[in-house]
């Protein structure tokens, strides 16, 4: 359907892929429709757009909320419908989405968005209470009722895929940007795959991680069943 934007004395038409191929238009242009005079409007071709249709916006979702292993090549797709696979192959034509593989050995590349510039945080130990989103991207929580609180008020971010949480078995909730914990979570794969196991301590002096934010990401791959704990802090990777 046509998104339409009044601007007063013109409006603004945003075409979908498939309006534009119909009516032989320029895809990703807005158009200024404009009153000349009665019964006659002229439609002009505008810049660029950036509008996100419904489509692109449920499959960048996808790709911020699932884990690694749910984006891998031939999995991802299934979650997708005709037209969502179009817009998804599309999207990896103009771009917008990428594949990656942590070693060029594997048959199958995991999607995802685009690298953006990398938030800075302070990747310092700390005591758990010290730990904010703000500065560290994550959060480490011990009181059960004080993490309900949190994911009440983060509920929208999470919603969104922003934002992940976890309970631990030793009983500490995570709740973590979906970035940084894909980012950290990559990197941990990345060392395991190639020592195939490891203690903690070495993982954080090989990726340049703190013993925290790897716990964190190592606690989501082990519900993914991408590694297993076999005793604490030591983890191998499962072929």
């Amino acid at each position: 359907m046509v998104k339409i934007q009044d601007k007063g004395e013109k409006f603004i038409l945003s075409f979908s892929d498939e309006e534009t191929k119909n009516l032989k238009l320029k895809s990703n242009i807005d158009y200024e429709l404009t009153k000349a005079k009665d019964g006659l409007w002229v439609l002009i071709e505008g810049n660029e757009n950036n509008i996100i249709d419904d489509t692109e916006q449920k499959i960048i979702g996808l790709l911020k909320k699932l884990s690694l292993s749910e984006r891998v090549e031939g999995a991802f797709e299934k979650n997708l419908n005709p037209e969502g696979l179009a817009k998804f192959n599309q999207l990896i034509k103009d771009g917008k989405i990428e594949k990656f593989k942590l070693n060029e050995s594997y048959k199958k590349a995991v999607y995802q968005l685009p690298e953006q510039e990398e938030k800075s945080y302070d990747n310092n130990e700390k005591e758990i209470q010290d730990y904010t989103l703000e500065k560290d991207g994550f959060l480490v929580v011990k009181n059960e009722q004080r993490a309900k609180a949190l994911s009440n008020e983060l509920q929208e971010q999470i919603k969104e895929g922003k934002i992940k949480g976890t309970r631990a078995f030793t009983g500490e909730f995570y709740i973590i940007e979906s970035e940084l914990l894909n980012s950290a979570e990559q990197k941990a794969l990345k060392e395991l795959k190639s020592q195939k196991n490891s203690d903690l301590n070495n993982l954080s002096k090989n990726t340049k991680l703190t013993n925290t934010l790897l716990r964190i990401a190592l606690e989501f791959l082990k519900e993914e069943g991408q590694v297993i704990e076999k005793k604490k802090d030591h983890y191998q990777y499962i072929e």
